[in-house]
């Protein structure tokens, strides 16, 4: 029953090829064909294997980064995302035109995330396992710790603490005139 979803969608998927290629007047199964030109495959297929190929690297890089941390690892989510996110500014030509632009901000963020990744969150984890937590619950704490470190990262939060931090100095130095005028 688990399979059900992903198989219903792969026939569903190649019935809307079919009747595609019977709209466009081809063969039906035309979609399906490969051919071999100068030593190089062509066809639909081939295609689409060369397409997903990168996402299939990924996708399998992340699941033994997951298996081998027997949880989820937060950094290769966030790197994928970001990849992606430069690759759609890339295509949708953002006033850039090459990748040497966002050289040294990729640079200082692999390095920040290594740094994040060997020390806070073994830390964090070593941590909650000190403390009895469970295996299955320490995720979750995971997920909140960093949440917090976001959210105190945030602009909104560091203009707080700004604020905060100028009405001390004002109160230190009221206090300090208050003391000297007596």
């Amino acid at each position: 029953m688990k399979l059900f979803l992903p198989i219903f969608s792969m026939i569903l998927v190649m019935m809307i090829n079919v009747v595609c290629d019977i709209i466009s007047g081809n063969a039906p199964f035309s979609s399906f064909s490969i051919s071999i030109n100068n030593g190089i495959l062509y066809g639909r297929l081939i295609d689409v294997l060369n397409r997903g190929s990168e996402v299939a690297i990924l996708a399998i890089g992340m699941t033994l980064v997951v298996s081998v941390s027997a949880g989820t690892d937060i950094s290769s989510g966030s790197v994928m995302s970001l990849s992606g996110g430069l690759c759609c500014m890339l295509l949708a030509g953002y006033d850039v035109t090459n990748v040497d632009t966002y050289a040294t901000p990729l640079w200082l963020g692999m390095l920040a995330g290594s740094i994040i990744g060997a020390y806070t969150i073994q830390a964090i984890t070593t941590t909650l396992y000190a403390l009895g937590v469970s295996s299955a619950q320490v995720p979750v704490f995971k997920a909140i710790v960093v949440i917090l470190i976001v959210v105190i990262q945030s602009e909104a939060v560091k203009a707080y603490f700004k604020k905060l931090s100028a009405k001390k100095a004002a109160a230190k130095e009221a206090a300090s005139i208050f003391r000297s005028v007596r």
